[in-house]
């Protein structure tokens, strides 16, 4: 898909999503759930405390923009936010795990990522030793 949006973060999101990621319903997916989330905070109590979820509609997502989401993303990762709800998982998850002779990563292993860690630039930061890559990826 070719995006021509108006704004650059949004376009780029986007394509992250779908090019990148795999997650080609991600955007919208998200753009429901901050019209659920924006919907519960207005509903009051059913007298019980119980507060009864939202209706769906094309109406609530509708009043979510582009740039909301956008922002919801970053929110997500920036540690200033109210709720920099995957900092803190991304800080407690491991890239890279070995359990006996079987390794679990998120994403994939290519040859041109092998000992690589992301940040660092020297020319000698390849890492030979598959424990010691894991630990440095996990820091």
């Amino acid at each position: 898909a070719i995006y021509h949006h108006p704004s650059a973060a949004v376009s780029k999101l986007k394509w992250m999503l779908e090019c990148t990621m795999g997650s080609q319903t991600t955007f919208e997916t998200r753009r429901m759930e901050l019209a659920i989330l924006k919907d519960t905070t207005t509903c009051s109590s059913d007298g019980n405390g119980d507060i009864p979820p939202p209706a769906f509609s094309t109406f609530a997502t509708s009043n979510i923009t582009d740039e909301e989401v956008v922002q919801s993303f970053r929110d997500s990762v920036d540690p200033f936010s109210d709720d920099p709800w995957m900092l803190e998982y991304m800080r407690y998850g491991q890239l890279m795990l070995i359990i006996g002779d079987c390794l679990f990563v998120h994403g994939g292993v290519s040859e041109r990522c092998l000992g690589q860690v992301p940040g660092r630039t020297s020319s000698n930061s390849t890492i030979m030793d598959l424990e010691s890559w894991c630990v440095a990826l996990n820091q």
